[in-house]
């Protein structure tokens, strides 16, 4: 097996989640591999789209992995920051006025914004583009016949998924990440379900001793994978890889 091109999409849960290195899913692919990894912490999935459709359009990559953040992040134009000083003001004062310097066009609202429910994507047209997104970036890839993987890394409406069921049949289920539908798999929260994990071993009260502990599944309160997480997960990945034969051999 020559060297492979892979490309990783999404926000901080697949920036650094440690899923292609010294895992499974590395080895399969070669340790020798190309790793393209352009998920950025705080990204939404308008950037993640964006990011990764004119990277697949221009390039071509041996097997493509996108994790969809919150359905609730969202993209602001500079130009309507300059008139938006209510959340200007807010941005100021929690030392996040950085964000409107470092951006020369669009600028991402971080995960963790305590105001998000005031300015974010209200339901449905936070899961509704996550849906458009994953259809577009599927089709890219089947036309470039680009093996490829979607998984739900946050939250996306399982009511506005079911009700967009003749949405989802472009959509080919086998490359959504996950067990049981297509709904199920893309209202499925990765980092949810690790979380959960985390508690069955350690209780509800997580600490820095839970999360630094070689069996732990998550490093931190915003259910960001721990190695070990990270590890189990990349063989979660190549297991439906295989038994989906998304990676022609």
């Amino acid at each position: 097996m020559g060297q492979k091109r892979l490309y990783i999409g999404g926000c901080s849960f697949m920036e650094n989640p440690c899923l292609l290195f010294d895992t499974i899913l590395i080895d399969y692919f070669g340790r020798n591999s190309e790793v393209i990894n352009n998920a950025e912490g705080g990204s939404n999935n308008d950037a993640i789209f964006r990011k990764a459709f004119f990277d697949i359009q221009k390039n071509q990559f041996d097997f493509v992995l996108i994790g969809w953040s919150q359905s609730w992040r969202i993209d602001k134009v500079l130009d309507i920051f300059d008139r938006d000083v209510d959340y200007e003001k807010k941005l100021s004062e929690e030392a996040q006025s950085e964000i409107l310097k470092t951006s020369h066009f669009y600028t991402g609202i971080i995960g963790n914004d305590k105001n998000y429910r005031n300015f974010s994507h209200f339901e449905p047209e936070g899961t509704d583009n996550v849906i458009m997104y994953t259809i577009i970036l599927h089709q890219l890839c089947k036309s470039k016949n680009i093996p490829h993987l979607f998984i739900s890394m946050g939250d996306i409406s399982r009511p506005t998924l079911s009700g967009r069921k003749e949405w989802l049949k472009f959509i080919d289920s086998k490359n959504y990440f996950g067990e049981g539908t297509l709904v199920n798999k893309m209202s499925m929260c990765t980092t949810t379900q690790y979380s959960e994990r985390h508690a069955k071993v350690f209780g509800k009260n997580f600490t820095d001793e839970t999360y630094n502990a070689p069996n732990s599944f998550i490093r931190d309160n915003a259910c960001h994978l721990s190695m070990n997480g990270a590890k189990i997960l990349a063989k979660e990945i190549l297991t439906h890889i295989l038994n989906n034969q998304i990676v022609e051999q």
